[in-house]
This record gives structure tokens, sequence and C-alpha cells, in this order.
């Protein structure tokens, strides 16, 4: 895979060769070895669920190879350093192009992925700079380990066996009933996103996707893999990924946290990781695989509301105690 230097930083290209030959192996290794994620789903899109139904059930008859192997990206390997125009480097990418966004490093903005005329042998892979050893192996979920995070606030904690830093992060900067930071233009089509932490800036207000298709218009071929979504501990998000607008959409081994309305009084009612799936666009086939989802709500009331619901609380479980 050639490089094309999109910022010249002496380390990037280090960096960058080693990168490549890492995928070159991870490649060899995919080919000859089936992933835990397509066990039910050949190359080329080949269902493999066994017999047509089960029991009443029919079973599906279309499915999303997922694997590295069936999304090539046989072209340029563009690194990209922290403090470059990561818009303009989307904007010149090119079919079968993989853009290295540094590892560790921080991207904020509200970014769009263009409509080109790609195909199944020349996707855009827009991922960490970390080699594919350094992140989880395909088919094992990533968690916010990677990202250097040992533990979420009023969560147990992650038990990560290592802590580092790995992943690409992305930031959207501002708030106000608006998506972002990753929109796909009408008509995108065969994107790839590894290894990247996708998030919202805190204190900024609600904001309702991280990932969507822009403009009401349609995608497909996308595939999220290995990647951390999050919203902020107090802020509004109302999703991580929407579907609508998208068909053949694969999210696969990747973690959500922190996606929250507050009931009543908020901007939003209906929090969701991933969610999707209106319109009037046919949408699918989608596949979600070995992912943590996780979708909390929260309650906004007055303070003679909540001590009567305490007062209640206090009342069921002094019941529940003098019944045993």
């Amino acid at each position: 895979m050639p490089i094309r230097a999109v910022v010249l930083i002496g380390t990037g290209f280090m960096l960058m060769a080693t990168l490549t030959a890492a995928q070159a192996v991870q490649q060899l290794k995919a080919s000859v070895v089936s992933q835990a994620d397509n066990r039910y789903c050949a190359p080329g899109d080949a269902p493999n669920f066994g017999a047509a139904q089960d029991g009443p059930a029919q079973l599906p008859k279309a499915c999303i190879y997922t694997a590295v192997s069936g999304t090539p990206s046989p072209g340029h390997l563009m690194p990209v350093m922290a403090g470059a125009d990561l818009q303009a480097i989307l904007n010149s990418a090119q079919c079968g192009d993989t853009i290295a966004l540094q590892a560790g490093a921080t991207f904020s903005g509200s970014f769009t992925l263009p409509a080109k005329p790609c195909d199944d042998q020349h996707w855009i892979t827009i991922r960490t700079s970390t080699p594919d050893s350094g992140l989880p192996p395909e088919g094992t979920r990533i968690t916010p380990c990677y990202a250097g995070v040992t533990s979420l606030s009023g969560r147990p904690a992650l038990s990560c066996p290592i802590t580092r830093n790995v992943l690409a992060k992305i930031v959207f900067p501002q708030g106000g009933t608006v998506s972002g930071p990753i929109g796909f233009a009408p008509g995108a089509n065969h994107y790839r996103l590894l290894g990247l932490e996708i998030t919202r800036l805190p204190g900024t207000g609600e904001v309702n996707d991280l990932v969507a298709v822009r403009s009401k218009g349609n995608a497909d071929h996308i595939v999220v893999d290995r990647s951390w979504l999050h919203g902020t501990e107090r802020d509004e998000t109302e999703a991580g990924l929407t579907l609508s607008g998208m068909t053949y959409a694969g999210i696969i081994d990747s973690f959500f946290t922190d996606f929250h309305c507050i009931a009543i009084s908020g901007y939003c009612t209906d929090a969701k990781s991933i969610g999707g799936g209106n319109g009037t666009y046919h949408g699918g086939p989608y596949k979600i695989v070995n992912n943590f989802l996780e979708v909390l709500e929260r309650v906004s009331c007055s303070a003679e509301v909540m001590q009567l619901l305490l007062r209640r609380i206090s009342k069921f479980a002094a019941t529940i105690s003098s019944s045993r």
C-alpha cells in the first residue's frame, strides 16, 4: 500500500510503515481464519444461517460480511497528524484509501464523509494509526481501556488487562439539537470506521446523534468496527448511531455509553445507543453484533415529587421486610 503524505512529519512515515506491515499480516490471517462476527455470513455477503426456517420463523435471507478482508482499501495510506485539516483530507481521499488518524490525538469539529464512486473492492477506511496488533483482534469487543480509561462514573471498574490510549478521538465541539461529529453525505458509500473514539464536548447542551446520514439522505455499505461512541455524564445525547437512511450497515465489536435524555423536562425523551429504521427509505440489512450498548434515562422532578417517591419506596421496603 503506497503512502500519500498529508502532513510531513518525520515520525509519521515510520508509524505508517508499521501500520502497513501490520495490516498486511492481519488481512492475510483474516483470509484463512473465520471471524466470530461472520459465522453466519461468508465472503460476498453469502448467508450461511443453515436451515431455511427456525420452527415457524423464517431465517434472514441477507447478511453483511464485515471482516476487514471483506472491505479492502488497497489505495494510498494517508497519515493525519494532530492539527491537520481533517475535512480537507476527507474531501481529497480516493476510493480505496486508508485515512490513519494519529493515535491519542483529538480532532474537533463536525465532519462530513463525502459521496464518492466507491465499490466493494475499494472501501475508504478511517482508522486510528495504531497497528492492528495494538487493538483487540477481529471479533473481539473494544472497551474504553483502549482510550486510556479504567472506569466510568457510577459503574464498576473495567478491569483493564492493559490501559493505553491507542484510539483517535473525534469530538463534536458544540450543541443545540444538531447532529455530529460524523455525518455521511447523501450518497456516501463504502466507509469503514475502525479504532475511533467518537464523542461530544461536555457542557455544550443537547446533541441529537453522534453518527448519522446528513440532510435526510441515504448512505450504503457502512461499517463501524471496534470503536467507542459515547455522550457525556450530564448532557443529553440522544443517540450514538442512527441507521435511518442507511442500507448494508454493520456495527460490530464496539462500545456505546452515556446516551440519555432527561424525562419530562429535558430536550429528548427516548435515548438509544443505536436507533433508526424510520422514514421512507427501505433501509437494511443491518448487522449489530457483539457490542456493549448502554442507555440511561434521567428523571427531572421537583423536591416535593422526589420526597413522595422516597416515602413510597420506604413504605414498600417496610412492607417487604415485615412479610418475611
